[in-house]
């Protein structure tokens, strides 16, 4: 049973990374073509914290969902979690998945608004499993398929359908099913930028 890795991204996020870094280091090179070594000392550091937190919030953030795992990647942690682990899938809000060790948020999959809900056609949605209909065959809007939580919920309640059909969730949850790694060196960047940009105006 084969199954090749699918990631999944914020759909705009890379572009909005890349123009608000850009933004933000064109005001840095402004500042050192204006030659105010002063206000280069002042003004850099929030203008590279504008940059990191686009990195941080719009470029990094994935889910891969893989055969034997699967792994989401926020904005301070990634979380790197085996099939039995997952007690429940929802899109209320954002692609969310219930665990074992808790309720992992998938930054790289929001829900839509619900203005994708009503405009949703029959066609777009009657390929979906009936258990994902609610009543009268309505369906919530983050579990529409042409939505970012929707595509990543569809993958997920696949596989996890296929895994259960054949038998590879019943041995339970195991030992180091769900490993989280906090991004230690993003906070303490993104900390130590915040703290010299509070510095930098305060002795303005």
């Amino acid at each position: 049973m084969d199954f090749a890795p699918v990631t999944f991204r914020l759909g705009y996020g890379r572009w909005l990374a890349v123009a608000t870094a850009a933004v933000a280091l064109s005001g840095i090179v402004g500042l050192v073509v204006a030659g105010d070594p002063v206000a280069v000392a002042r003004f850099c550091w929030p203008l590279l914290l504008v940059a990191l937190s686009a990195f941080a919030l719009f470029w990094r953030p994935a889910l891969v969902v893989k055969e034997h795992r699967v792994t989401v990647r926020n904005v301070f942690r990634t979380v790197e979690l085996s099939w039995p682990a997952i007690e429940r899938i929802d899109t209320k809000y954002a692609l969310t998945l219930f665990t074992t060790a808790g309720t992992i948020s998938v930054w790289a999959a929001p829900a839509p608004g619900r203005h994708a809900g009503s405009t949703a056609t029959l066609g777009g949605v009657g390929h979906l499993p009936r258990r994902m209909l609610g009543p009268g065959g309505s369906i919530r809007p983050g579990d529409l398929p042409t939505s970012e939580s929707g595509a990543a919920a569809f993958v997920l309640r696949q596989r996890y359908d296929e895994l259960l059909e054949a038998g590879h969730l019943a041995g339970g949850v195991e030992p180091g099913s769900v490993v989280v790694h906090w991004h230690a060196a993003l906070i303490v960047a993104m900390v130590t930028l915040a703290v010299a940009s509070v510095v930098g105006f305060a002795i303005g």
